[in-house]
C-alpha cells in the first residue's frame, strides 16, 4: 500500500464515519487497524471511536477495546477487571491488544516496572516471528515493537533488544514499514547509550534504506535517529549543534534519552551550570514518571548524582542516588564511583559487581571494568587491575580507541603497557570520566556554604555572623578556598564557582 492508498483508506474511514456508517468504519479499522492507526491523527481516531461507541453500533465491543488504545495515560487507569469486562480469555487477537493497552496506560503513568512486568502475558504474541507472511493486519509487529518500547523505558536495555529483534525481522509490511524503520532506530539509540556504537551506526545506515510515510510517527522517529546522532557524534560540539536541532515535542517517549544526551554534551565543566539550570526546567515538565522505577524515574537523579560526584561531592550523589531504580545498572556503576571516592574501595567493588554481567550490554560492561580498574588500583592489587582491563579486551574487537577513553587516564597509561592490543590515545580527551580518586576539586559542605554566600552582597562581617564563626575563621576558610580553586579574588571565585554550578 502506497502513502496515496494509505491517505485513501484513511479518508474512507473519516467519510464513513461523518456518514454515521460507524460499522463501515469499524470493518476497515478492524481489517487494517495498525496502518490507520499510524495513519489518522490520534485525536481523529480516538473521535471515530467514541462515536461508534456512543451510536450502539454493531461491532461497539472492538470500538472499546481500540478505544483504550487512545485513552491510555488518561484519568480513568485501565484495571484488569475494565479489561476482563470488554474481552474473553478465548478471543486471543483482543486479548493481546487489550493487555497491551494496558501496558501502555501504565508506562504513559510512568509506572515503567509495573509495565515491564506485565509483557510476559504478551510475550508469546510480541515474540512470535512469521517469516514469510503476516496474518494479523501488522498487530503482532505493533505488539513486539510496544514491547521493546516498555522495556526501554524500565530500563531493562537486554529484553528490549530482544523485542525489537522480533520486529526487525517480521516481515516488511509496505504501509507500515516505518514501524520496522522504529524498531531499527530505537535499537540504534539503546546501542548508541549502552551498547556498540558501531552496532548503532549499521542500523541507522539499515533504518535509511526503508521508505517514508505519510504517518503521523515519521517525525518522532525522525527526532530519535537525530538524537542517536547527538549521542554518537566525535565531539560534544556536534552533538550539542544536533541536539539544538531537535523539536522536543517530537522526542516524544524517548525523552529520557534526550536528557541523557544533554548532560553527555554539556558534562564539561564551563558547561555545568547551563546543564544544571536545563535539567530543573526538564524535572518541572510533568514527564511521567516515578521515582525510582526503571529510567524514566531514574534519569534525573542519576544525571544530578554524576554531576555532584564530578565536583567531588559525595553526600548530595548520594542523596539522589537513593532516589534512583536500585536495579539500574547505572545506578549500581555510578553509586560504585561514589564509594570509591568516599575512600570506601571495597563497597565499591560490591557495588559495581551487583551489575548483570551476563546481559551487561557492551559501554556498561566496559564502564565497569573501567570502575573496577580505579578500584583495584586504588587497593594497590595490581594483579586485579590487570585482570580488570584483560576482561575489557574481550568484547569483540576488543576495546577501540573512542572506548579507551572511558578509562581514567592513569589505568589507561597502564592498560597501553600491560595488556596487548590496547589502543593507544594521545592524551586524554573529554570523553575521559573524571574518576572519583582523580584531582577534581572537592569542597566541604562548610566551604560550600561559604562560596555559596560569596555570590550573595553580603560582607565578610555579614558571612561570618551567618556562619557563627569569627572574621579570622572565615578568613582562613576562604583562604583555603582560594588555594582550592587557584583563584586570587572573591570575583574569581564566584565565577569559578557558578561555571561549575556550586552557587
Amino acid at each position: 500500500m502506497s502513502g496515496d492508498e494509505l491517505q485513501h483508506l484513511c479518508d474512507q474511514v473519516t467519510r464513513d464515519a461523518a456518514a454515521g456508517d460507524y460499522d463501515g468504519a469499524l470493518t476497515l479499522i478492524r481489517n487494517q487497524g495498525p496502518a490507520i492507526w499510524y495513519g489518522l491523527r490520534p485525536e481523529r481516531l480516538r473521535s471515530i471511536l467514541e462515536g461508534a461507541i456512543a451510536s450502539g453500533a454493531e461491532q461497539t465491543p472492538l470500538a472499546q477495546q481500540l478505544h483504550l488504545f487512545v485513552t491510555a495515560g488518561d484519568s480513568a487507569q485501565i484495571s484488569p477487571e475494565t479489561l476482563h469486562a470488554l474481552v474473553g480469555s478465548h478471543d486471543s487477537i483482543a486479548l493481546a491488544v487489550v493487555r497491551t493497552a494496558r501496558v501502555i496506560d501504565l508506562r504513559l503513568r510512568g509506572r515503567a516496572h509495573v509495565a515491564a512486568d506485565l509483557l510476559r502475558e504478551l510475550e508469546e504474541s510480541a515474540l512470535r516471528i512469521t517469516p514469510l507472511f503476516d496474518t494479523t493486519a501488522g498487530l503482532q509487529l505493533v505488539l513486539s515493537l510496544q514491547c521493546g518500547i516498555t522495556a526501554m523505558l524500565a530500563g531493562r536495555f537486554p529484553e528490549a533488544l530482544r523485542y525489537l529483534l522480533a520486529a526487525r525481522i517480521h516481515p516488511v509490511i509496505p504501509e507500515l514499514v516505518f514501524l520496522t524503520r522504529d524498531a531499527l532506530v530505537k535499537s540504534a539509540l539503546i546501542h548508541a547509550f549502552f551498547g556498540d556504537s558501531a552496532e548503532a551506526r549499521a542500523l541507522l545506515d539499515e533504518a535509511a534504506q526503508l521508505p517514508r510515510t505519510i504517518s503521523w510517527a515519521e517525525p518522532l522517529i525522525d527526532a530519535h535517529i537525530a538524537l542517536t546522532h547527538a549521542r554518537l557524534a566525535p565531539d560534544r560540539s556536534s552533538g550539542r549543534a544536533i541536539l539544538r536541532s531537535i523539536e522536543i515535542r517530537d522526542v516524544g517517549e524517548m525523552w529520557p534519552f534526550y536528557v541523557l544526551c544533554m548532560h553527555h554534551v554539556m558534562r564539561a565543566p564551563a558547561d555545568t551550570h547551563t546543564l544544571k539550570q536545563q535539567i530543573a526546567v526538564f524535572e518541572q515538565l510533568g514527564f511521567p514518571r516515578v521515582e525510582g522505577e526503571g529510567l524514566t524515574g531514574s534519569v534525573f537523579p542519576l544525571v544530578r548524582a554524576d554531576m555532584h560526584l564530578r565536583q567531588g561531592n559525595t553526600r548530595e550523589a548520594g542523596m539522589f542516588l537513593a532516589q534512583a531504580d536500585p536495579e539500574f545498572a547505572f545506578t549500581q556503576l555510578l553509586s560504585a564511583r561514589g564509594e570509591l571516592a568516599d575512600g570506601r574501595a571495597k563497597n565499591a567493588v560490591k557495588a559495581a559487581s551487583a551489575v548483570d554481567t551476563d546481559t551487561a550490554l557492551r559501554k556498561v560492561h566496559l564502564y565497569r571494568q573501567a570502575i573496577l580498574a580505579d578500584v583495584f588500583e586504588a587497593l594497590q592489587k595490581r594483579r586485579s587491575t590487570i585482570t580488570a582491563l584483560m576482561s575489557a579486551m574481550k568484547v569483540e574487537e576488543g576495546v577501540r580507541a573512542e572506548e579507551a577513553a572511558m578509562f581514567s587516564p592513569k589505568i589507561q597509561a597502564l592498560a597501553e603497557s600491560e595488556i596487548p592490543g590496547w589502543p593507544h590515545i594521545a592524551s586524554p580527551t573529554e570523553e575521559v570520566p573524571e574518576p572519583a580518586n582523580s584531582d577534581a576539586v572537592s569542597l566541604t559542605n562548610r566551604e560550600r556554604e561559604i562560596i555559596e554566600l560569596l555570590a550573595t552582597d553580603l560582607s565578610r562581617n555579614e558571612i561570618a555572623a551567618q556562619q557563627y564563626i569569627s572574621l579570622n575563621t572565615l578568613k582562613s576558610h576562604i583562604t583555603r578556598l582560594y588555594k582550592k580553586l587557584d583563584v586570587s579574588s572573591r570575583e574569581e571565585a564566584v565565577h569559578r564557582a557558578r561555571l561549575e554550578g556550586w552557587a
